[in-house]
């Protein structure tokens, strides 16, 4: 290769050095180009107008009505007697459902004995340690709580609930206990045979 092949090879790879290592333009101020906007703040695509116009809310023919204040099963008032008219089934929310899943020990009655009482209910929520009204001597049981009471006589029921502080140191709700009171109330007993 002669002098003037190297002198152009040379040439040529200082051309192509000199444009890979050109400096870049300058780059303009921030203040004069805006970010783009965060991702809350972007145009999301909607879908085109209706041409028809809204249909017109009809009113329902039947209005649910508020539930008796007799029903025990939204909320309580504590030192309130209410008396429960006959059929009446506990209808439990999530949080209710939530409590029974993640309970430790078995507190729902067996099938035969988990239905609505047929007769008249009388329930009290209690203010306090429920021992003496349920006439249950504690030293029987030292190191627990009592969560409820119920005793049928004569086609009626008498239930008593402890207060919420005690029900929720056990993972317990009104509902759940109420519905294990009404267990006791169709019949099953005090051995608790069954629960679930």
């Amino acid at each position: 290769m002669n002098r003037a092949a190297r002198v152009s090879i040379l040439a040529a790879y200082a051309a192509a050095a000199a444009w890979a290592l050109a400096p870049a333009p300058p780059k303009p101020l921030a203040a004069t180009i805006a970010p783009p906007p965060p991702t809350y703040e972007r145009q999301r695509h909607r879908p085109p107008r209706r041409i028809a116009p809204e249909p017109e809310e009809v009113a329902p023919d039947v209005v649910p009505m508020p539930r008796p204040r007799a029903a025990p099963i939204l909320a309580p008032e504590v030192g309130e007697r209410y008396d429960l008219p006959s059929g009446v089934k506990v209808s439990w929310e999530p949080e209710d459902m939530w409590a029974y899943v993640n309970l430790k020990f078995p507190e729902i009655p067996p099938v035969e004995y988990d239905h609505p009482f047929d007769g008249r209910a009388s329930i009290f929520y209690s203010d306090k340690q429920i021992w003496q009204d349920c006439h249950i001597d504690k030293t029987k049981y030292p190191d627990g709580d009592l969560a409820g009471c119920a005793w049928p006589h004569n086609g009626e029921c008498t239930i008593i609930i402890a207060p919420l502080n005690i029900l929720k140191k056990y993972g317990l709700t009104y509902r759940i206990v109420l519905r294990h009171e009404l267990g006791h109330c169709n019949g099953w007993g005090q051995d608790h045979a069954g629960a679930r």
